[in-house]
């Protein structure tokens, strides 16, 4: 059946269904992924970040804050002790990898990968210690 394609050439494994949901991994303990969807308008495209009624996590939002990071540039690994992280990509692209250290949790040793757009918006919630 492939055939058509060149000598060695080998297709990308599938990283979406057909109705898009992410696919080749198991998420972390306590890991949430909710892809959003861009409204396109005339003069402006609407997004929306976080509805509390979504029920991703029943956490508070103890603050909101925005980070550049230059093109290629690699921000240090980090957890929090106590605290709830929420990422989204308000332009650009950026790779996020996440680790399971924690001794108690099902997922302990395992890693996520995102590829976070503006092109294709996502909010990842990743629970503390990850």
């Amino acid at each position: 059946m492939d055939d058509w394609l060149l000598p060695g050439a080998t297709k990308d494994p599938q990283s979406v269904t057909s109705d898009w949901k992410l696919v080749g991994q198991d998420l972390l303990d306590g890991v949430r992924v909710n892809e959003m969807r861009n409204v396109v308008r005339a003069t402006r495209t609407l997004t929306e970040i976080w509805r509390a009624d979504w029920r991703l996590d029943d956490g508070p939002v103890d603050h909101l804050f925005q980070v550049n990071i230059e093109g290629g540039a690699v921000s240090a690994w980090h957890a929090h002790a106590h605290t709830t992280d929420r990422l989204f990509v308000a332009r650009g692209q950026l790779h996020l990898v996440l680790y399971d250290s924690r001794p108690a949790s099902p997922t302990c040793g395992r890693i996520n990968e995102f590829h976070l757009s503006d092109r294709r918006p996502m909010l990842v919630i990743v629970p503390p210690r990850v």
